[in-house]
């Protein structure tokens, strides 16, 4: 599954305005959702003198249970593209959706077309192909933690969980 999801900023205004409605939509400043309530049936009720049971954690009798890996994890990565002209740039953010190597795709993408077209307006000298530059390098820093904690998640499951699950499963 490879999607990507363009969205176009054309000055400074639309930018900030952009970043500003992110911020709004950011998961860290949602309320929090938390899971059902304890009390429904299928959860287990509280003891007395035990600690509250957090919500999403499984019951301390219970054994946990752990997804096991995907045999090619997804990745979701932001590329940002930048082309500057005399007297006007174009910013452009990608959202991608895939493979480690069609992240990586569209990554590399965006810094070649950044490297080759992003300085030719002095602003974008100065100031924006330069945030382009940074976006994708800690994007890219990104994909390459995501990918290592996927790899650490299959070689914890497959040593530790698989050996305990039903082959039936």
């Amino acid at each position: 599954m490879y999607v990507v999801k363009p969205s176009r900023r054309n000055s400074c205004a639309g930018t900030l305005r952009s970043a500003l409605t992110l911020l709004d939509k950011s998961p860290l400043r949602a309320p929090f959702q938390g899971g059902p309530p304890m009390s429904q049936p299928g959860y287990p009720q509280q003891q007395p003198g035990y600690p509250q049971q957090q919500p999403g954690y499984p019951a301390p009798s219970g054994q946990p249970q752990y997804p096991p890996p995907p045999a090619e994890p997804l990745f979701q990565v932001s590329a940002m593209t930048h082309i500057g002209a005399l007297v006007f740039w174009f910013n452009q953010t990608r959202h991608v959706t895939g493979t480690y190597a069609q992240c990586d795709a569209a990554l590399r993408s965006a810094l070649t077309q950044n490297l080759l077209l992003g300085w030719w307006s002095f602003l974008s000298i100065l100031v924006m192909n330069w945030i382009a530059l940074a976006h994708n390098m800690n994007a890219r820093r990104k994909l390459r933690k995501d990918a290592q904690q996927a790899e650490a998640y299959a070689q914890w499951w497959y040593q530790y969980i698989a050996p305990t699950v039903p082959p039936g499963r």
